[in-house]
């Protein structure tokens, strides 16, 4: 749920305007970061640390194709488990 997601001191190094950015990060999923962007909703996507592979949940696509299935499910119950209200 949003409330197990706390904002965290990353700092992504691909992105060239790191404030308008924050960071969250919940135990119960490792190695993914949640990313909010301040400017515009529509670029909120879940992440693996990595960044690798990303999860837009607004319009329910990958960055990429062929994401292996482990990691979709990983980052689409991470999107879900944000927004969730219990």
């Amino acid at each position: 749920m949003m409330n197990n997601w706390k904002i965290v001191n990353y700092i992504d190094p691909v992105l060239e305007n790191r404030k308008s950015w924050v960071y969250y990060k919940n135990f119960e999923f490792q190695n993914i970061h949640f990313s909010r962007c301040i400017a515009n909703s529509n670029q909120d996507h879940m992440a693996t640390d990595d960044h690798e592979y990303y999860y837009y949940g607004v319009t329910k696509s990958f960055n990429k194709r062929n994401i292996p299935d482990d990691i979709k499910n990983l980052l689409v119950r991470g999107w879900n488990n944000y927004f969730s209200v219990r």
